[in-house]
């Protein structure tokens, strides 16, 4: 037996059916995903991002941090932020500098031992390539945590997994 409230609301939905509809169409169209093209820095400065931030985050038994996209993170972050691109690039410069001076060749060219050498012996310096290296280290972090193979495969974190079960905490001060 139908009421006027059940016939209202069987027209209301007649009504807005259609719009509901049109508003959850999505196109049928299929991304093929194109090679990256830097936006700030030259593909050989790409490789050399790669050299820098795998001393930083090596490949081990989990990914490295050029394994999980993070000298195109770094390009990414370079092209939002004009002060950071500059500070960035001339730190490069810089880097090659004293890798020369020291090694008389520049950054890309030395072994990684010399490489190593180099940037422990700057990285407590207050100086413009002291702060160099901790900007690439704060960017080569944050784009390698925030990657795929660093949430995934380094810290084995999976998203929204179904749990059936949830027991808390399970130190023994807690409980009770």
């Amino acid at each position: 037996m139908s009421t006027r409230r059940d016939l209202l609301k069987t027209a209301a939905a007649a009504v807005a059916l259609p719009a509901a509809r049109a508003q959850h169409q999505h196109p049928e169209v299929v991304q093929i995903a194109k090679p990256y093209v830097p936006k700030v820095l030259k593909p050989d400065q790409i490789e050399w991002v790669a050299k820098l931030v795998d001393l930083i985050i090596p490949r081990s038994d989990t990914p490295g941090a050029s394994d999980a996209g993070v000298p195109i993170y770094i390009d990414r972050v370079l092209s939002r932020d004009a002060g950071r691109k500059a500070r960035f690039l001339d730190g490069m410069a810089r880097l090659d500098s004293a890798a020369k001076k020291k090694f008389g060749a520049p950054f890309t060219s030395l072994d990684s031992a010399q490489q190593t050498e180099l940037l422990t012996a700057i990285s407590t310096e207050k100086s413009a390539l002291g702060r160099f290296f901790n900007l690439a280290k704060d960017l080569t972090i944050d784009g390698y945590y925030t990657s795929k193979p660093g949430l995934t495969v380094e810290l084995d974190w999976h998203a929204n997994t179904f749990l059936s079960e949830f027991k808390g905490c399970t130190h023994p001060e807690h409980q009770g």
